[in-house]
């Protein structure tokens, strides 16, 4: 470069020229303050993000355990309306009740396995 003007005019232009392009020590620690906050930020976004995920997890377990209790509860019911000497004699109603508890108990094995999933995962 070519600094028109005397030895001092070149001191001044060079000592501006340097300060661009060479990174101050306080320039450095904000540089490290901006990084450790951003880290901070993410860390903070990942640990809200994991326990919105852990709350989903949850949620859908304690559907599925009510849905368990109460496919388990009709299941039972239909037991004892078997059980009943009336129904016992009436093979329409036998098979109707027979077929419905068999589509409850399919049901309850899905429910088994979706809450089997979800506690697995709830565990990782």
């Amino acid at each position: 470069m070519n600094y028109i003007g005397n030895y001092d005019y070149y001191l001044e232009k060079h000592d501006q020229m340097v300060a661009l392009y060479v990174k101050k020590p306080e320039d450095e620690a904000q540089t490290e303050a901006s990084v450790k906050e951003t880290a901070q930020k993410v860390d903070w976004q990942t640990q809200k993000a994991e326990q919105a995920r852990i709350r989903k997890i949850e949620n859908a377990l304690k559907r599925a355990e009510e849905k368990i209790a109460e496919l388990e509860e009709k299941i039972a019911s239909i037991d004892a309306e078997c059980a009943k000497p009336e129904v016992a004699v009436n093979s329409a109603k036998l098979g109707e009740l027979t077929k419905q508890q068999s589509e409850y108990q399919e049901e309850l094995e899905k429910q088994y396995e979706v809450w089997e999933e979800l506690s697995m995962e709830l565990d990782a």
